[in-house]
């Protein structure tokens, strides 16, 4: 398992090295607790209660600070310096105030989305699923039942689902006027926030950015909320908490008709004494991406000077901030890098986080920044994360980790490490019913739950991408405890103990016990003689007939194969080529691997269009093109599928330079190839180290 890692670990640093690109992390604080529907604490009166090392809302508003933050957040204090020089009359960047348009997005942005998903799902899974005096459609509840599956980790997201939702909550809504969406709306607000202790839904509101608002309104900025959320819900929900009138939110919209209007189009229908407006369920716009542009446009008329978000459904929104050419603007991302407070996905704050750096937008860290989320009194709620099985840890190592449930697993970190700042993410272990969920990245299968009712569920193990320790520190080798704790993850996952039904490790693993179908199916190509337009209608490499005519028809005794995890995801692939010595050892014609549990045809090759297994993980395509052209791709197999993607390339190519022949590509872009000098070809040559296998021959495995 360890080995298969490293592989991977390997690829990536590789690439990365021969590309470029560098991820980072951060470190967190507590903070203060101070109730953010109480108005006395941001208006700074004196029914205000002062908290050790709190300030009125009077200072708040003078702009000293900003309350709920850290003190050393730079974040904040980048914002206090641009709002301090926007607003002095002196200054050069002085901003009118009738130009000062601050946006903001909600969920993730202004209010906790990331457990178990955005409020406007979980209401409309509500609605569609759980409200007695609402009778859904019976497609409504399907795909209620899908999202509600999904966003618990029990199942994949439905295709489209932005789309989808907006579609079937525009009808779960129809007919209510716009008042009474805000009461229902005010009612699911007093829910349990789920995987939180007390906390409700219409208090998940990050109290730092909630003071944000208030700080920006005290120096007269126009703060809109552009959500993607609808539009009369997201009114509710900013109601007695943000400084925001109704006019000043901007959010997915639907028709609206008067009750008695029917079919009528609303050019013919005329409004009557008894008529109520009331939503027609049509969806007009669903404000995300480019769309928060147009109407920012549209309903503003203005650029913004300040934009907030968190999520890729955002960059449209600060990028047009950030190109505002009138005054000067910033735009900042909320990253949820909190894993104390908060449910943080690292993943997404490396890939947002990338994206900030290349376009000009500051980041907010939830660890660093945020003094406090939701208040002290509010905690994770772990107990009930986990519902599919249980591990073991190592006694000796008790109180020296830290140890977080999720839905469908368990993150285990070192916790001096951790507490330090340095992240001290160790590993981590969680079952998905189906692959699809998981593939890619830097999880690997291990093995699988098999319920008892016969569902089966992926264990996958998932280790760091980068150093999670204090590595100035200890520059030679890992601290003790983290090497202990690392070196553990085998042992503790063959610990695991289902809730139901057994695990087995290395079960969907190993190539012997997945790929019998299709061993079976190329010994009865050669057995029946299958020639080359057959072979190729099979999705077979016409190469087996070439051997069959070399070696006078023994052919089960030339052609073999051999299992190896070329994608490092801990799922073996199938290769099938030659026997053979010396430059054609280890020549695959054909690979397969897995897709949902199933074989899948990747590739064939030929004589002079070779495969071969890389010592790195990868797959290389060996290519000769004539006398002066011979070339070397490397690829990667996308997990749970069969997509070839390119990484490095190289090539001799005397045909387009017969001086200097030596050629690359970075993957990126494959026809596109940069002349370099003979020895950095023969540096990067270098690092194609083929696996020269020792196949076995088809005729053992029909003796088998």
């Amino acid at each position: 398992m360890k080995e298969r890692y490293l592989r991977k670990l390997t690829a990536m640093l590789a690439a990365a090295t021969m590309v470029s690109g560098m991820l980072t992390g951060c470190a967190g604080m507590d903070g203060v607790n101070i109730n953010i529907n109480d108005q006395n604490v941001f208006k700074g009166s004196d029914a205000a209660v002062q908290e050790e090392g709190s300030v009125s809302g009077d200072e708040a508003v003078a702009g000293d600070r900003m309350e709920f933050w850290t003190e050393d957040s730079e974040a904040a204090a980048s914002i206090r310096d641009y709002v301090a020089k926007v607003t002095d009359e002196s200054s050069d960047a002085f901003i009118p105030v009738e130009d000062r348009i601050a946006v903001f997005d909600l969920d993730g942005t202004l209010m906790g989305e990331l457990y178990p998903s955005y409020f406007e799902y979980m209401m409309f899974i509500h609605r569609a699923l759980d409200d007695e005096t609402y009778e859904a459609p019976d497609d409504m509840k399907v795909f209620a039942q899908e999202l509600n599956d999904a966003v618990h980790k029990k199942g994949a997201m439905p295709d489209d689902p932005e789309r989808m939702h907006a579609k079937y909550a525009g009808k779960a809504y129809a007919g209510m006027t716009p008042d009474e969406l805000k009461e229902y709306t005010k009612e699911f607000m007093k829910s349990e926030a789920e995987g939180f202790n007390n906390l409700t839904r219409g208090d998940a509101f990050y109290k730092p950015m909630v003071s944000l608002v208030r700080y920006l309104d005290a120096n007269d900025f126009q703060c809109y909320v552009v959500s993607g959320s609808d539009r009369t819900v997201v009114r509710a929900l900013i109601k007695d908490i943000l400084p925001v009138p109704e006019n000043r939110v901007i959010g997915m919209t639907y028709n609206m008709i008067a009750s008695g209007q029917g079919e009528d189009d609303g050019l013919e229908y005329q409004y009557q004494e008894d008529d109520k407006v009331i939503l027609g369920g049509e969806l007009i716009i669903k404000t995300i991406k480019m769309n928060k542009v147009s109407k920012i446009a549209e309903e503003i008329g203005k650029v913004p000077v300040l934009a907030f978000g968190n999520t890729s459904g955002d960059m449209s929104m600060q990028q047009y901030t950030v190109c505002n050419d009138k005054y000067e603007s910033q735009a900042y991302m909320v990253l949820c890098d909190d894993f104390e407070r908060e449910y943080g996905n690292m993943d997404k704050v490396n890939s947002l986080t990338e994206w900030c750096n290349a376009h000009g937008v500051k980041t907010i860290s939830m660890r660093d920044d945020f003094a406090t989320i939701y208040g002290d009194d509010v905690t994770i709620n772990r107990e009930r994360d986990n519902d599919l099985f249980e591990i073991s840890m190592p006694g000796e190592l008790e109180g020296q980790y830290v140890l977080e449930s999720r839905k469908n697993g368990f993150i285990v970190y070192d916790k001096e490490a951790k507490d330090a700042g340095f992240g001290g993410f160790a590993f981590a272990v969680y079952a998905y019913e189906k692959p699809e969920e998981y593939a890619g990245g830097m999880d690997m299968k291990v093995g699988e739950i098999i319920k008892d009712d016969k569902t089966l569920y992926d264990v996958v193990v998932e280790y760091p991408s980068d150093v999670q320790y204090d590595y100035e520190k200890y520059t030679d080798s890992m601290p003790e405890t983290y090497e202990k704790l690392y070196n553990s993850a085998e042992s503790v996952i063959k610990s695991m103990k289902p809730f139901e039904g057994e695990f087995a490790w290395g079960a969907g693993c190993e190539g012997s016990d997945m790929y019998a179908s299709v061993l079976e199916k190329y010994i009865k190509a050669i057995n029946e003689k299958w020639d080359a337009n057959k072979l190729e209608s099979e999705d077979m490499s016409p190469e087996y007939e070439a051997i069959r005519v070399a070696t006078g028809g023994d052919v089960l005794e030339n052609v073999g194969y051999a299992f190896y995890d070329t994608n490092n995801d801990g799922i073996d692939e199938l290769l099938i080529g030659e026997i053979a010595e010396g430059e054609l050892k280890g020549t695959a014609y054909d690979i397969y691997t897995m897709i949902d549990r199933k074989p899948a045809h990747v590739v064939s090759g030929s004589g002079r269009d070779r495969y071969y297994a890389l010592e790195n993980g990868l797959i290389c395509n060996e290519y000769s093109g004539g006398a002066d052209l011979t070339g070397w791709q490397t690829y990667d197999i996308e997990p749970n599928t069969t997509n070839l993607l390119p990484q490095m390339g190289l090539k001799m190519d005397g045909y387009e330079n017969k001086e200097t022949p030596w050629f690359v590509n970075y993957g990126s872009d494959i026809d596109n190839w940069e002349n370099i000098d003979e020895a950095e070809f023969e540096d990067y040559k270098s690092r194609q180290v083929y696996v020269r296998f020792d196949f076995a021959p088809l005729s053992e495995y029909v003796q088998k």
